[in-house]
């Protein structure tokens, strides 16, 4: 899966629960998910380590969301959106509206691999979240990521 891909991924979904429920509850996740950690031996790296998902704007029926680091330069920013129609609240997370990606080089700044999407396991931590969070907070929800798939 290319940057492209990952930027492209989202959360939607239905529930029950009203639409200012739902924002309050992506804002919970927001102030409580951490970066993924992963095991290298007898040591644990933190992936994104200093990263984190914060709420830049808000309104009745969505938040624009960032993902910053511990010096709060930005590294991606993505919508949640909420609204109530028909009894059922709609719900979309996402996708990345601006990223940035990093590209491993050798000697400083010849290209030796793929383009890697900064922040991308947090903001996917973040859609898995959310996910679960609403799962747990209506039964009837019903929540997908969407993982665009272009192979």
């Amino acid at each position: 899966m290319g940057y492209q891909d990952e930027a492209a991924t989202q959360l939607e979904g239905t529930s029950n629960l009203p639409a200012t429920d739902v924002l309050a509850l992506v804002r919970r996740v927001a102030e409580t998910v951490k970066p993924p950690s992963v095991s290298l031996s007898l040591t644990r790296f933190e992936v994104g380590a200093g990263q984190r998902v914060v709420v830049e704007q808000a309104s009745e029926s969505a938040l624009t969301l960032a993902i910053k680091n511990m010096k709060l330069v930005r590294f991606c920013n993505f919508p949640a959106v909420a609204s109530k129609s028909d009894g059922v609240t709609r719900v979309r997370v996402g996708p990345l509206d601006q990223f940035k990606t990093s590209q491993p080089t050798m000697l400083g700044f010849i290209p030796t691999g793929s383009k890697q999407l900064v922040g991308s396991a947090l903001y996917r931590q973040f859609l898995d979240a959310v996910a679960d969070a609403l799962r747990v907070a209506d039964s009837g929800a019903e929540v997908t990521v969407l993982v665009p798939d272009r192979s």
